[in-house]
């Protein structure tokens, strides 16, 4: 951390700060060392016997990105406070810009739950949140995006964007999600930025929009996830259980369905899983939106609840059009 407090109870920068001095963490209390050499930031660090019980250690990564984003953010005459305390949400974020967009640096795991309760407290009092996380996998000859199910937490759900660092090569990346095409993989573009250029991303990114129009999986991709349900060799799989009973082949699933609408982000299920579902409900007549929202995962977002059961009305709705339009309901075709 940058700031510790003195026995004077006063918030000191590390640079400032004198060895010798005993200094406490401003979040748990506890005794913090002061790494002051030539080569790192100068930081404040829990001692080893205490560190595992304070929510703030960080790690060196932490510390000097904080530090960069602070001091070219203050160059620009942006209003910078890095670790201030927030009294209505009981906070410390990392940094907070014009008293209006707090940014989280989050480089290693933490509880979901405690980042979505840390994101609305601060949303709640007016703070636009943003989240910097470590550099995620991406194929840039695909646009693919691979993100595990922690790391999807960090999307804003409103714009679809994701914030990263690549601490190896020092680079900025920010990541505009356009589609989920289940398991781990999003279709994504990927943004270069400098750090002086991010309050104006994040300002300009309000004028995003998000996708409206439905693409569709691949034909290898879709016989990929046919072939990983076979390797489960159970007659209880749900997919393959549809498939049997509605007696539909490798080809015909291929053919018609892995259709991905611009819901699909908010749905963690596979397209294929949830699509040959609904049809069974469809041709047995005994759809009920709320006995297929409890087949769904739905992914989760930090600054977000989102209404699951809209969600599943929509791609619903959605589906019945699309596949009435092309005729696809009947199994024959």
């Amino acid at each position: 951390m940058l700031y510790a407090r003195n026995s004077q109870n006063q918030n000191v920068w590390a640079g400032s700060a004198l060895k010798g001095d005993q200094y406490r963490c401003p979040f748990c209390n506890c005794e913090v060392l002061l790494k002051n050499g030539q080569i790192i930031t100068p930081h404040f660090a829990h001692y080893k016997r205490n560190h595992l019980y304070c929510q703030k250690s960080e790690t060196h990564e932490h510390y000097n990105l904080k530090y960069c984003i602070a001091q070219k953010l203050k160059k620009l005459n942006y209003k910078v406070s890095i670790e201030p305390y927030i009294p209505d949400s009981y906070q410390y974020p990392d940094l907070i810009i014009d008293d209006a967009i707090a940014i989280e640096i989050q480089f290693s795991s933490e509880v979901v739950a405690h980042i979505v309760r840390r994101s609305r407290s601060l949303q709640n009092i007016g703070y636009k949140v943003i989240w910097i996380i470590k550099n995620v996998k991406y194929n840039i000859k695909t646009c693919v995006l691979y993100l595990s199910n922690y790391e999807r937490n960090f999307i804003n759900s409103h714009n679809r964007l994701l914030f990263s660092w690549d601490a190896i090569h020092d680079k900025f990346y920010v990541y505009r999600i356009v589609y989920f095409l289940g398991g781990q993989r999003f279709i994504a573009k990927r943004y270069l930025l400098e750090i002086d250029d991010l309050i104006n991303f994040i300002q300009s990114a309000e004028v995003f929009q998000c996708p409206t129009q439905s693409i569709k999986l691949t034909r290898k991709s879709i016989y990929h996830y046919i072939n990983q349900c076979r390797k489960a060799r159970s007659v209880l799989e749900p997919s393959l259980s549809v498939m049997y009973n509605l007696r539909l082949t490798d080809e015909w699933v291929s053919r018609y369905l892995g259709i991905v609408f611009p819901e699909q982000i908010f749905i963690k299920s596979h397209p294929i899983y949830w699509q040959l579902q609904l049809m069974y409900f469809l041709r047995n007549h005994t759809l009920q939106i709320g006995a297929f929202q409890s087949l769904l995962k739905f992914n989760r977002f930090y600054n977000e609840d989102i209404d699951t059961m809209q969600i599943t009305y929509n791609v619903v709705q959605s589906f019945k059009q699309f596949y009435g339009i092309h005729g696809c309901y009947s199994v024959q075709n």
